[in-house]
Parts: structure tokens; sequence; C-alpha cells
């Protein structure tokens, strides 16, 4: 009785593990796209995360030059840019150096006046 359990266990185990095995019929070939290009393919998704559809345009944006810095203005700028994004950067900040072209800066002076605006 415990020879025939120990086989029915086993013969059990056995066709559980089974169903565990992956069989592949195709040859491996090497992966030549990063992860991030096959998921923009994949899900149109942007390899460098800018936003599909926006676009920053820095003209006309000089006669914001001067204006202190609020909710109403950095509107105003994201509006008349196109851009999808706004980056508030104040004097002496620390910003990285990516370029995004959905993206609008905003240098201010200390006093949160704004001095330039530029795409990127």
């Amino acid at each position: 009785m415990i020879k025939a359990m120990t086989m029915t266990t086993t013969m059990a185990l056995g066709l559980m593990l089974t169903g565990c095995i992956n069989v592949v019929d195709k040859e491996i070939q090497p992966d030549t796209q990063s992860d991030a290009q096959r998921m923009a393919e994949e899900d149109d998704i942007p390899v460098r995360g800018e936003t599909p559809g926006f676009a920053c345009k820095a003209d006309g944006m000089s006669a914001y030059v001067g204006r202190t810095a609020t909710s109403d203005i950095g509107a105003a700028i994201l509006a008349q840019s196109g851009a999808r994004q706004l980056r508030w950067i104040p004097l002496g900040a620390a910003v990285t150096m990516d370029y995004r072209g959905d993206r609008v800066n905003v240098r201010l002076d200390g006093a949160n006046a704004v001095t330039v605006v530029t795409c990127g």
C-alpha cells in the first residue's frame, strides 16, 4: 500500500512538473532593441518621456520677461507655448540638461520675476 501511494505521488508530481516545461520550436534571435524602444513601438509611448502631440514654441515669450511668477502667468506661458510641461527655474537652481521638446522652461531672478522663457 505504501509502495502504491509513493508511486502515485511520484507520478502526480511528474505530471505537475511536465506542465511547467515550456517548449519553443523557433530559433532564438538576439535582441537588438532596448526594452524602452520595444514598449514605445507596442504601446505608442515615447522613448524619452515626451508627450506626443505637444511641441514647445518659444515665439512671443519675451512678453513675459519682467513679470512676477504666478500660477496664472505659468498657465498662460504653457498655453501659448504649446508645451505639455512647465518647469520653473529659480535663480541658482540646478536643473537637468536633458532636452524635452514638450517642456517650456521659465528662468526666474531673485525676486521671482521671469528673466527668460525657453523650450527644452
